[in-house]
């Protein structure tokens, strides 16, 4: 390199013997370029030219500041051959100086590679910490999935726990609401062990009270889980105590036309009417006729005069010695 400084030089003594003999080119009559701006201009260039190829030094030791260095790094030329490494940085193979990507030495440290002019520099990352805060980060997600999983079972608990006093709460209703029919049956049971004679009619009376008690539970634990009822339900209710009825020597039919969506609450209010007024009117009935179609409601008592408090919300008349009651179940969605 050194014909970088020869340039300024040569250009130099030319420009002086030129200038000496008068022989410098002009423009205009002026020189371009007087004596002073000339020498300046080529004593700067020779010194900067000096600096460039290296012979007069501007700094020194950079190796020595890079091996001194915190950062763990060194930078190789084309050839993976290593020109400068810092204290802290590992020994690299070609094989690991020549890989395209980052490269782990160990559990915690990966070597990474960028291409600079003439070579590559290469640098470590120390995930000691990083690692420490995921592994930590792990054992807490793992925490919050063991509390999640404890709080999903313990709302399934509470869910449970609720669904059982939901349950309770219809089953303490059901026994509330026939406890007047389980009285009698004790009654009955009481009366056949102390007078025998009078057995095979209070066994028929029995099965009446307990037909009704099994389909009241039934369409009750139905009401539970629907706001609405089929009147098939209905129904199917009303024909298994009217076996129970048919048993006691009193004829019973039963005329369902079709069925529909009702209110849940009408279908138990209607039967429970159906027993009030085939309890009221035994032993003196003498036939009994159900008719449901759609939602109306149809009970014909043959033999009986009976009457139906204020608040039953049903039509009854007496002709004839013979009772008849009436009453709409509503619509699904209406009222109970």
């Amino acid at each position: 390199l050194i014909w970088i400084p020869v340039i300024p030089s040569v250009f130099g003594v030319t420009y002086a013997a030129l200038y000496a003999a008068d022989l410098w080119p002009r423009m205009n009559g002026t020189l371009l370029g007087e004596l002073p701006e000339g020498i300046c201009f080529t004593m700067a260039a020779l010194w900067l030219s000096f600096m460039y190829i290296g012979l007069i030094p501007s700094n020194e030791g950079y190796a020595k500041l890079f091996e001194a260095s915190d950062t763990a790094s060194q930078i190789a030329d084309r050839g993976y051959n290593v020109i400068y490494r810092s204290n802290k940085a590992a020994q690299l193979t070609k094989e690991q100086l020549s890989s395209e990507a980052a490269i782990s030495l160990d559990s915690h440290t990966r070597v990474h590679r960028k291409p600079v002019s003439g070579g590559y520099v290469y640098w470590q990352d120390d995930t000691t910490e990083l690692d420490q805060i995921n592994s930590e980060l792990e054992e807490l997600g793992e925490h919050l999935a063991e509390e999640a999983e404890l709080i999903r079972l313990e709302n399934d608990l509470k869910k449970e726990r609720a669904s059982i006093e939901a349950k309770t709460r219809v089953y303490d209703d059901i026994a509330g609401k026939v406890l007047p029919q389980s009285q009698k049956i004790t009654e009955l049971c009481s009366r056949a062990e102390e007078d025998p004679s009078h057995l095979d009619e209070d066994l028929k009376l029995l099965c009446v009270y307990a037909a009704y008690i099994k389909r009241f539970a039934n369409l009750t634990l139905i009401a539970a889980d629907r706001e609405e009822m089929n009147t098939e339900e209905l129904s199917l209710a009303i024909a298994e105590s009217l076996r129970s009825v048919r048993e006691t020597g009193v004829p019973a039919g039963l005329y369902f036309e079709g069925g529909a969506e009702v209110p849940s609450q009408s279908v138990i209010g209607a039967y429970s009417l159906f027993e009030s007024a085939l309890e009221a009117s035994l032993p003196e009935l003498k036939g009994l006729q159900i008719s449901i179609g759609g939602s109306l409601f149809k009970m014909s008592l043959e033999g009986v005069s009976l009457d139906l408090p204020e608040t039953a919300s049903a039509s009854c008349f007496t002709e004839d010695g013979n009772t008849y009651i009436r009453c709409s179940l509503g619509k699904a969605g209406d009222p109970a």
